[in-house]
């Protein structure tokens, strides 16, 4: 069976070489004939005979078909002002957040003023507005929940080829029509949420053993391998399951047939960035450091950051088109390359001891970032325009 391998992949090539240039062939006959019958109808002393103009007619449609399908191709895809997109944008925004805020966590000293360190512990637990490690876990179920729950609804309507349109009109849907709320919820649960939901469910496995008796990091109130914990811990993997591997494997498949959505990704490029998120985010995680003097830990984890992140930016320039509308690549590409020096900076931080010295390099190297990546986009603007 092996040895038939080679031989199949020949055959293979073959058949689709011949494929190709039958096609060719088709195309230049094509041409061929509608210059032919086009001559024929001008150099014509009589008007011509019926079936000449019809065989002309229908060359004609042909050709203009042709030229109508590869004008498509080649046309840049146009991002519109809608909630899908919106929602995709912002969701982004935040996870880049999320990951450079990983360099501002509490054991960083980037100042002495306790208040700022409160608020980077907020903006570290990827839930600004609420720091209740419990309303985090309970929130991530119900996301893990809801997100398997609308699988299968989803599926249908990809099956139908109507995910994200109105039936009725053929257009992306719009409020209220079901199709709009079905698609943003998915949207929402599979791609913005899925840093916090998984770093709710990862935490219940961190306990604090720095002083007796031991008590979950993230909630004081419950003791390490107490009933309540196993409990936090049954559920929590279980959340994992029913969570993980529909918003890694399938949500890819969901973002790329919405309808109401021109923020395609590659669907490598969705799976390899829900990757790095989960590894950055459980490192970030299970190796905090239970004291400000477990200074190998902080090396770790920021320094794993950096380099994840950094595998991120530059997967965005081998996976072409990381996004279907190539010019976002390149912003997101700075947001990643962003997020990854303020974790660098964080390392200087603490390898210094000089706060002002990581501040000055924190913003030249992002003023750098900037700089560089709108000069480009302005060289390239100006190349289009003079084509």
């Amino acid at each position: 069976v092996f040895f038939d391998i080679p031989a199949k992949i020949i055959q293979c090539v073959a058949n689709t070489g011949k494929k190709c240039c039958q096609k060719f062939t088709a195309k230049k006959k094509v041409e061929e004939k509608a210059e032919l019958d086009n001559n024929e109808i001008e150099d014509a002393d009589e008007p011509p005979a019926w079936n000449v103009v019809v065989d002309f007619l229908l060359v004609w449609i042909m050709q203009a078909e042709v030229q109508h399908i590869i004008k498509n191709k080649e046309r840049p895809l146009v991002l519109q002002a809608n909630m899908s997109n919106v929602m995709v944008i912002v969701g982004k925004v935040t996870s880049i957040y999320t990951l450079a805020a990983f360099g501002f966590n509490k054991y960083v000293p980037w100042t002495q003023d306790q208040a700022h360190t409160q608020i980077n512990i907020v903006a570290q637990s990827g839930v600004g507005w609420y720091n209740s490690y419990l309303f985090q876990f309970w929130f991530g179920m119900f996301c893990a929940v809801a997100f398997a729950a609308l699988t299968p609804l989803a599926f249908e309507k990809i099956k139908e080829g109507t995910f994200g349109l109105d039936e009725k009109t053929g257009q992306p849907a719009k409020f209220p029509h079901k199709q709009f709320f079905l698609s943003k919820v998915i949207t929402t649960l599979g791609g913005s949420l899925f840093i916090p939901t998984m770093k709710a469910f990862i935490s219940t496995y961190l306990c604090d053993h720095s002083k007796q008796p031991w008590v979950m990091y993230y909630e004081k109130n419950i003791e390490c391998m107490s009933g309540s914990h196993i409990f936090y811990m049954i559920v929590g993997l279980l959340g994992i399951f029913l969570y993980y591997p529909v918003s890694t494997l399938i949500f890819p498949n969901f973002q790329f047939n919405d309808k109401a959505l021109d923020l395609k990704y590659n669907a490598t490029f969705v799976v390899l960035t829900f990757q790095m998120n989960l590894v950055i985010t459980a490192i970030s995680i299970l190796l905090a450091p239970e004291h400000d003097t477990d200074l190998t830990q902080i090396y770790v984890t920021l320094g794993a950051n950096c380099s994840f992140l950094l595998i991120l930016a530059f997967a965005s320039i081998f996976i072409k088109p990381a996004c279907l509308i190539k010019e976002v690549d390149r912003w997101e590409r700075l947001g990643y390359l962003i997020a990854a020096w303020t974790n660098g900076c964080g390392l200087l931080v603490i390898f210094t001891k000089s706060s002002d010295t990581a501040w000055i390099t924190l913003g030249a190297g992002i003023a750098i970032l900037i700089i560089i990546t709108v000069v480009r986009f302005i060289i390239q603007y100006l190349s289009l325009i003079h084509i």
